[in-house]
C-alpha cells in the first residue's frame, strides 16, 4: 500500500525518496488520477492510483 503524507509524523510510515517513488510508479505502470475541484468549488486533494493491468480493474 502506498500512502502520500501531506504532513504530520507517524512511526507507521516509511519515507522514501522521490526517485524511489517514481521508479516504483513507472515499474508498476500506474496512472495517477486526481480531482482538481470538489463539487462545492473548493480545491480538492482527492486522488487515486490506478493499475490498468489489473485483471479485476
Amino acid at each position: 500500500m502506498l500512502r502520500i503524507d501531506f504532513g504530520g509524523d507517524s512511526d507507521k510510515l516509511r519515507h522514501i525518496s522521490r526517485d524511489e517513488w517514481f521508479e516504483t510508479f513507472d515499474s508498476r505502470r500506474l496512472n495517477y488520477i486526481h480531482q482538481k475541484q470538489r463539487s462545492d468549488g473548493q480545491q480538492s486533494t482527492f486522488f487515486w492510483l490506478e493499475n490498468p493491468n489489473r485483471e479485476d480493474a
